[in-house]
């Protein structure tokens, strides 16, 4: 480990002799990453140590999954309540209609989201790691005295925590922010909220919120390409003049964009294709009575997709996390993993909230598929170094079941893949692209 240290510090040096711009600072973490020697927990959770006998992850993947996502057929423009088609395929006809929601203000309550102060964590990264890093930045003096206090700083075994004052924060100069941002990007443990820029004025103005504290979010949030990037929602909180401008932000910002599927059945609807495409968890008895009725009808009709899933992510589809597992302390991450490994499970196993414990199972029960992605298949969406921004699950042609986040905010639900590649482009470079990948559980 002390040669890795000696390899990144003289990288780094390096780097800061070349200049001091945002495209080294992702030079540096990703010499960090392979400096460290990362192998799985890349894909499973952005960090992760190598092992001489598995050297990296090969993905095998069809002709049609090796296009970067620019190189996919461009999606239909989307509008609310307009319904769609998916491509036809073995799971049948879909319909589905955008639609964006927000969550209930019982669960995005002002005060719960003031207690949330930020907390910054640096992955693998030691005491002097940690100073270089913060000296590159140029912070105005006394700010890197600030966040190295012991009342700030926690060092921990495998890494950094820094509690950042809400003075500091807010007095972040632009581009030292966006450089923290990205770095934090990195390690899915710490909670960015971020959403496409594009329609941020649209979205303030619909939510009522006013002008001036529109502008203040802007200002203590950063811009990363075509998105913004926040930590910190209760400093910029506290900083707005009344719990009524607040609940109006917070409403904004908990907006989520998903769909409405439906399967249309016909008379000539092969019922015995489409129960071998879904029928994954060996339950579905009575939604195959129920699909031979509707083929009866002279008409067709149509039938919730959710009627299709599984038990435990059919109870949480369109619902949103208790407020005691959203919370720093809670010993529970329900994420984006816990939600894509628990899929097919009649009960949670709270242990997917674990990634020493994903990172086993994924290594021993997992495979790269060769073939088109079936309905249950793991989805990672990764940056070119192959470490995983986000996880979700295939359920047919374009359509994910996810968990966007582990706060309270973000619901489990559908999205579509192009959506989902939109809202995590920001932990990209520019001119970079988001790969997506696909795994399988073995079979018995």
């Amino acid at each position: 480990m002390t040669g890795n240290k000696t390899i990144l510090s003289r990288v780094t040096r390096k780097v800061i002799e070349l200049g001091r711009s945002s495209s080294f600072l992702y030079l540096l973490a990703l010499i960090a990453t392979f400096a460290a020697g990362f192998y799985l927990r890349p894909v499973i959770a952005g960090t992760g140590r190598s092992t001489p006998e598995q050297p990296g992850v090969q993905i095998a993947r069809t002709e049609e999954d090796r296009k970067t996502p620019s190189e996919q057929p461009a999606a239909a423009p989307k509008a609310e309540g307009e319904s769609l088609r998916c491509q036809p395929g073995p799971w049948g006809n879909l319909e589905y209609v955008p639609i964006t929601f927000a969550a209930p203000a019982e669960l995005t309550t002002v005060q719960s989201f003031m207690d949330n102060k930020p907390q910054w964590f640096f992955k693998d990264y030691s005491y002097d790691d940690l100073v270089e890093f913060l000296r590159f930045l140029d912070l105005p003096a006394g700010q890197v005295d600030r966040l190295l206090e012991s009342s700030v700083m926690t060092v921990h075994k495998n890494g950094i925590v820094i509690s950042p004052p809400q003075d500091v924060l807010i007095k972040l100069p632009s581009q030292s922010r966006e450089r923290i941002f990205k770095l934090l990007s990195r390690f899915p443990e710490n909670n960015l909220t971020y959403f496409n820029a594009r329609s941020l004025d649209e979205r303030l103005h619909s939510g009522g919120v006013s002008k001036d504290s529109a502008e203040l979010f802007k200002q203590l949030s950063c811009q990363n390409g075509d998105y913004r990037v926040v930590s910190g929602m209760a400093y910029i909180l506290a900083s707005l003049p009344t719990d009524d401008e607040r609940a109006k932000l917070i409403k904004v910002m908990s907006q989520q964009k998903s769909v409405l599927i439906r399967l249309r059945i016909t008379p000539d609807t092969d019922i015995a294709a489409l129960t071998k495409y879904w029928d994954k968890a060996g339950d579905m008895i009575d939604v195959k009575a129920l699909l031979e009725a509707m083929v009866a009808s002279p008409n067709g009709a149509t039938l919730d997709l959710v009627k299709l899933l599984p038990s435990l992510p059919a109870s949480l589809i369109y619902t949103f996390p208790k407020l005691h597992n959203t919370k720093p302390e809670s010993p529970v991450r329900r994420d984006c993993h816990w939600t894509a490994f628990n899929f097919f499970n009649e009960t949670a196993d709270d242990r997917y909230g674990d990634s020493d414990f994903i990172e086993q199972k994924f290594k021993t029960e997992y495979e790269p598929i060769s073939d088109q992605p079936h309905y249950g298949d793991l989805i990672f969406l990764t940056r070119p170094d192959g470490s995983v921004i986000h996880s979700a699950v295939h359920i047919a042609d374009n359509i994910v079941y996810t968990k966007n986040g582990v706060t309270a905010a973000t619901p489990w639900m559908f999205a579509t893949i192009s959506d989902l590649i939109e809202l995590y482009a920001f932990a990209v470079d520019k001119g970079q692209k988001v790969t997506v990948k696909y795994f399988r559980k073995k079979s018995p």
